[in-house]
C-alpha cells in the first residue's frame, strides 16, 4: 500500500519559517523521516511525497540520506501549493493505487495505529480519537486555534490521517471548482455524501505539532513514551525507584543526546567508558576516589537506561546494538571488579583480598557463561542467576528464600549502588567486595535450581 505525505508547508508555525515544515528536527530526525520510519514499521512499502515550499531542500535531504531507495519513495512538486492543500492532494492522483493512505508531515504517531488497514472497507476511512490524551489545549479538533487556554474535557479528535480510494479525486475537483481549496473542506464534503468508515484509535499515542510550544512538548512526550518503567504503579517502591532514579534522568539525557546526533550504540560505549573510569578511580585505593568512582557508576546505570531509548527515538535498533548492549557493560564490570580488588589491596595488602577479588571475577564470568548456556539450550532469556530463580521459578520458588530473591531482583541495582556508596563513605570497600563475592557466585545455586525448574 502507498502513503501520500503532504510536505508543502513551511515551518513558520514552529518557529522555523526558512525551511519546509517536513524538515523540522524532532530528536535527531526530521518530521518527514519520522513519518517514513513509522509508516514503514506499520507495513507501508511505497511513498509519494508532495512538496511545495522550498522543494529543493527536501530533494537534497532525500538524496543525501538515500531515502528514495530505503523507502521506495517518489517526490512530486506542487506548484499550486499556495492555493490550498486540496491542490496538493490532487497532484498525487496519477501516482497512487486504488486505495492509499494520506497524512501531513506534522503528526507524530505510533505505528500500531496504522496496522490492519487492508481489512478496512469503504471509500474513506477517517482516523479519530474518542479519548485524546495529547491534544494541544489551544488547538481545536479541526486544527484551528482556540482562545481559551484550558479544556475541562477534550472532545473526539480528527487525527488527520485518512485511508482513501481513487474516487476521492473527482470530489476534490468539484470542491476546488466551488471555491473549497483546503483538504479538510474536501473531506467534510465527501463525508456528507458518502458513508465513511471511522477508525477510533482511542487514547493511542499521536500528537499534531501546530505551535512552537507543541514542538517543545513532543520533544518530551516521545522520550517519556519510549522509556517506560518496567514496574507497574502497583509495585509502588520499584516503580518509584525506576521512575525517579532512572527514567526521568534518562528521558532528560536521551532527549539531548538524540538531538545532538548521538546513536544508541555510542551511548552504550559511553556507559562502557564510565565503568572503565569506575575501575580506574577504585584502583587508586583512596577514600575520596571511591566516592568519585561511585558517581561514574551511577552514570553507567543512567547510560544503560538511555542507550535503548536513543535507539528507539531514531528507529535505529539493530542486531549489533542488541549484541553490544550486554557485552560491553559485562566487560566493563569485570574491569571494575579488578580495579576494586586492586584498590582494596592497596589499603590492606593481604593475599585474602586478591583471592576474594579473583573469586568475584570468576563468579561473574561463570554466571554469564551459565546464563548463555541456559538460553541456548532451554530458550530462557536471562542475564543472571536471579532472573532464573525469580522469573521462571516464581511459582515454584516460595517461602522466605523466594521472597528474598524476588526482592533482590526488584532492587538489585539500587542495592548495589547503595552498598558501594556506603562502603565508599565509610572507607569499608572490603565488605563491598565480600558482598559482590556472594552475589557474583550465585551461579552455584543457579545450577541447582536449573535441575529443579528446567528439568524435562
Amino acid at each position: 500500500m502507498k502513503a501520500v505525505i503532504l510536505a508543502t508547508e513551511n515551518g513558520a508555525e514552529l518557529g522555523q519559517k526558512e525551511i519546509p515544515k517536513a524538515l523540522v528536527n524532532v530528536l535527531g530526525l526530521t518530521l518527514l523521516e519520522r513519518n517514513l520510519y513509522t509508516l514503514k514499521r506499520a507495513g507501508i512499502d511505497k511513498f509519494v511525497i508532495v512538496t511545495g515550499y522550498k522543494a529543493g531542500l527536501l530533494k537534497d535531504l532525500v538524496k543525501k540520506k538515500g531515502l528514495s531507495s530505503k523507502f521506495n519513495l517518489k517526490l512530486i512538486k506542487d506548484e499550486d501549493y499556495k492555493k490550498g492543500s486540496a491542490y496538493s492532494v490532487l497532484k498525487a492522483r496519477n501516482h497512487v493505487d486504488d486505495r492509499f493512505l494520506i497524512l501531513p508531515t506534522d503528526i507524530v504517531f505510533d505505528s500500531s495505529m496504522i496496522n490492519g488497514l487492508k481489512e478496512r472497507d469503504g471509500g474513506l476511512v477517517v482516523y479519530i480519537d474518542s479519548e485524546p490524551r495529547y491534544v494541544d489545549s489551544r488547538i481545536s479538533t479541526d486544527g484551528k486555534k482556540r482562545t481559551e487556554t484550558k479544556q475541562t474535557k477534550k472532545p473526539s479528535a480528527d487525527i488527520g490521517i485518512f485511508l482513501c480510494s481513487k474516487n476521492i479525486f473527482p470530489k476534490i475537483k468539484n470542491c476546488i471548482e466551488n471555491g473549497m481549496t483546503e483538504w479538510s473542506d474536501c473531506i467534510n464534503e465527501f463525508r456528507k455524501e458518502t458513508k465513511t468508515n471511522v477508525r477510533d484509535v482511542k487514547g493511542s499515542f499521536w500528537y499534531k505539532i501546530s505551535t512552537r510550544e507543541g514542538l517543545k512538548k513532543v520533544n518530551w512526550l516521545l522520550p517519556e513514551r519510549l522509556c517506560p518503567c518496567s514496574a507497574s504503579p502497583r509495585e509502588k517502591y520499584k516503580y518509584l525507584q525506576e521512575k525517579h532514579m532512572w527514567q526521568k534522568p534518562a528521558v532528560f539525557m536521551g532527549r539531548y543526546l538524540a538531538s545532538a546526533g548521538v546513536t544508541g550504540n555510542q551511548v552504550t560505549l559511553l556507559g562502557f567508558m564510565s565503568l572503565l573510569l569506575v575501575a580506574f578511580f577504585f584502583s587508586l585505593g583512596e577514600h575520596v576516589y571511591f566516592i568519585v568512582g561511585w558517581i561514574f557508576l551511577y552514570l553507567y546505570h543512567l547510560f544503560d537506561w538511555t542507550d535503548g531509548l536513543v535507539a528507539r527515538l531514531k528507529f535505529a535498533e539493530s542486531k549489533y546494538g542488541e549484541w553490544l548492549d550486554p557485552e560491553a557493560p559485562f566487560i566493563g564490570w569485570v574491569v571494575m571488579f579488578f580495579g576494586m580488588t586492586v584498590g582494596v589491596y592497596k589499603q590492606d595488602p593481604r593475599l585474602l583480598i586478591l583471592i576474594i577479588g579473583f573469586l568475584t571475577i570468576f563468579g561473574l564470568l561463570m554466571t554469564r557463561y551459565v546464563s548463555l548456556r541456559i538460553k541456548s539450550i532451554f530458550g530462557f532469556d536471562s542475564t543472571g542467576a536471579l532472573g532464573m530463580l525469580t522469573t521462571a521459578g516464581e511459582t515454584k520458588w516460595q517461602g522466605v528464600g523466594g521472597k528474598i530473591l524476588r526482592g533482590y531482583q526488584r532492587f538489585g541495582a539500587l542495592a548495589s549502588l547503595f552498598i558501594i556508596l556506603i562502603g565508599g563513605i565509610f572507607n569499608q570497600m572490603f565488605y563491598v567486595l565480600l558482598y559482590f563475592l556472594v552475589t557474583c557466585n550465585l551461579w552455584i545455586p543457579y545450577l541447582c535450581a536449573q535441575l529443579v525448574l528446567l528439568r524435562p
